[in-house]
């Protein structure tokens, strides 16, 4: 299935926005990566929601591109098309976030433009 997710640009490697995969944010193109799949919760560590963890991404295009506002910082981020397997819904977020088990990056679609961010 083809999903999109954003990610960080540095010096022309793609990275994850927050957590490490094996202890690197560095994501490469071409090459299936597997989540770790286990218990997790949501801001605190007591009281957030628990779901299962997994890469997260979003079904189309437009979806990630609303996600700008999010991001408060400057940052050189991009929408990534990737290729997904094992996906599920993240049933409590407010926006339409998959969850996925293994992912493998395609290509940088576009540069996410962040014209609020100063």
């Amino acid at each position: 299935m083809k999903a999109y997710r954003i990610c960080e640009r540095k010096n022309e490697q793609l990275h994850t926005l927050f957590h490490p995969i094996n202890g690197s944010r560095v994501m490469p193109i071409g090459i299936w990566m597997e989540a770790e799949v286990k218990p997790v919760r949501d801001a605190s560590k007591t009281k957030g929601k628990e779901y299962i963890s997994g890469f997260h991404c979003m079904e189309t295009l437009q979806e990630m591109r609303d996600l700008k506002r999010m991001f408060k910082k400057p940052r050189d981020l991009v929408i990534v098309e990737c290729e997904v397997e094992g996906v599920r819904r993240k049933k409590h977020s407010r926006h339409n976030v998959l969850l996925v088990d293994k992912m493998k990056l395609i290509r940088v679609v576009e540069k996410l433009e962040m014209s609020h961010v100063k």
